[in-house]
């Protein structure tokens, strides 16, 4: 059902495979449905930003939603499946932004000649 190849997560829906892809097109999607950022605290945001993610990759393609959580209702090791692709997807995209963890000196905090 699902291939995790090199971070690729893919699955068969409808009898089509569809790559999934951590996109800004899947975030949108998931705050037009729920209103809110992206953020785990339960598990319908697991599955809401699942169904966010495979509408994003499927396009244009039309994913019903009752018919995806009947199919995840059917197959519930693709939730944990796809919650350990999106913790590795993260990893890598925290790995391209810069390291804004660095210790910045007290007495270079209210010098405007620093750049933070």
């Amino acid at each position: 059902i699902i291939k995790n190849k090199a971070n690729n997560m893919n699955v068969n829906f409808n009898n089509k495979t569809y790559e999934l892809k951590y996109s800004f097109r899947a975030l949108m999607i998931y705050e037009n449905i729920t209103g809110a950022s992206f953020e785990v605290n339960k598990m319908s945001d697991i599955i809401c930003f699942f169904y966010s993610v495979l509408v994003s990759s499927a396009r244009p393609d039309i994913i019903d939603f009752d018919k995806f959580v009947d199919y995840l209702d059917e197959n519930p090791q693709l939730i944990t499946e796809f919650y350990d692709w999106l913790i590795k997807t993260a990893e890598q995209q925290n790995k391209l932004l810069p390291d804004t963890n660095e210790d910045v000196k007290d007495s270079d905090k209210g010098d405007p000649e620093k750049n933070y």
